[in-house]
Formats: structure tokens, C-alpha cells, sequence
């Protein structure tokens, strides 16, 4: 679905970072699936303390959003706009937060400015929908 979006947007579509770079980086990058053990040391370093002292609920590894996730970069405000409005219209994809990275409060020295989007797939072989991220 999201090659399906940055080609009606006109960007390309980037498999790894040197193409990405070959591009302006610009277009759709797809990211491998977070490791097992990233996931655990995700689970275990940012979501369990919050379980621990009541501000969630569940099983740390459940609040794991980024374990299927791809980047848009896009050339403009007005590309992102596109892009934002065209997974919001998507039939796959159903939005459920979108993150503002833009703000001051948000950065850090890892990321660089962008928006956040968590989406729940659905698809005919996915049962119950899962969630992603897209940047």
C-alpha cells in the first residue's frame, strides 16, 4: 500500500539507504522488521517501567508500535500533506495517532524532525489488523 502512495505522490521507491541517498533522499524507505531482541530491549527498557508504576496497562511487548515501520521522506510540507492525506484515505490503513516530531519538546539527538503515524493494517490475511509506523 505504501509503494502504491509515494508512487501516485511521484517520489521512488528506495530499498536500503545507499538508494535512498542516490534519490535526493527523497521517496519510500521500507525498514527491515525490528529484531527480537531490539523488541525485547524496547519492551523491557521503555514500556515496563511504565507498567510498573501504573501508567499502562498490559504486557510491556503490546505497546510496541514500530516493529513494522517504513519512512516517507518527503520534498515539501505540501508532499507530506499529500502523503498524510492519502493514508488517511487508504483502505488499508486506518489511523489511529499521529505524533508531531516537530516540536521542540519531541526532538532528540537521534531523530530528526517528522511526523509519526500509527496505523492499524488490515488486509485479508491479517487477522485481527495489526498496528505500524509510518514516518
Amino acid at each position: 500500500e505504501m509503494k502504491r502512495i509515494v508512487k501516485e505522490l511521484g517520489l521512488p521507491v528506495a530499498n536500503g539507504n545507499d538508494q535512498l541517498r542516490d534519490n535526493g533522499y527523497v521517496g519510500l524507505c521500507l525498514a527491515d522488521i525490528k529484531q527480537e531482541g531490539r523488541c525485547e530491549e524496547k519492551s523491557r527498557d521503555k514500556y515496563q517501567p511504565d507498567i510498573d508504576q501504573g501508567f499502562r496497562d498490559g504486557p510491556a511487548p503490546a505497546w510496541l508500535i514500530d516493529v513494522v515501520r517504513s519512512s516517507v521522506l518527503c520534498r515539501s510540507p505540501s508532499q507530506m500533506v499529500s502523503a498524510l492525506n492519502a493514508i488517511r484515505t487508504s483502505e488499508i490503513f486506518t489511523i489511529i495517532r499521529i505524533k508531531n516530531y516537530f516540536l521542540e519538546s519531541e526532538l532528540d539527538p537521534v531523530h530528526f524532525r517528522r511526523i509519526g503515524i500509527t496505523v492499524l493494517v488490515a488486509g485479508s490475511n491479517l487477522r485481527p489488523p495489526h498496528r505500524a509506523e509510518i514516518q
